[in-house]
């Protein structure tokens, strides 16, 4: 018997199919395991008649890889920006809550030099120049993402008294962050 009769015919095929598919796996994060798994699934079905095992190892090691390239893509464009946007509202929120922190500094501060007595909210608004979120304050709105509401005679948990103050601000998730006397 001749070797060359042995030989299964599409041979080359079936083992560059196989092949293919295990680069467009490997590749697959990259993008080019697309192109690759595309190639794997073409040879092996072009082969499969006269080569099953290789062949069908190819193709789905062919749509492995083209799985992979999919999942990549989804991470890439779906997970990585709303994890990213996740962060950014995180940081600015964490910005704003020092914001608050520096706003009730001056509020004492400025307690301190006026004998105990609170300042007007017009005092509090001119100390925002100063701030990386808030730009503005007042006393007669509810608060949002960049103006704080500061409320003379009231803490944040509603206690009422002559030297009591809170000033609210809005986060991105929609909780009020209040800090006061």
């Amino acid at each position: 018997m001749n070797k060359e009769e042995s030989k299964p015919k599409n041979s080359g095929l079936a083992t560059a199919s196989l092949v293919l598919g295990i680069l467009a796996i490997v590749f697959g994060v990259i993008g080019v395991g697309a192109i690759l798994g595309i190639l794997a699934i073409v040879f092996g079905a072009v082969s499969l008649k006269d080569n099953r095992g290789k062949s069908l190892a190819g193709i789905i090691t062919g749509v492995i890889g083209i799985l992979v390239v999919i999942a990549t893509a989804y991470f890439v464009f779906a997970v990585i920006p709303k994890a990213t946007d996740d962060l950014q509202a995180s940081q600015r929120d964490t910005q704003r809550k020092n914001d608050v922190g520096v706003l009730a500094s001056d509020v004492t501060f400025r307690m301190s030099e006026d004998r105990g007595q609170l300042p007007d909210v017009s005092y509090v608004n001119e100390m925002t120049y100063k701030l990386a979120v808030i730009d503005s304050a007042t006393s007669d709105a509810q608060p949002t993402t960049s103006t704080a509401v500061y409320q003379k005679g009231t803490n944040c948990d509603g206690d009422s008294g002559v030297r009591n103050y809170s000033i609210t601000i809005l986060l991105d998730s929609g909780a009020k962050y209040c800090q006061g006397s």
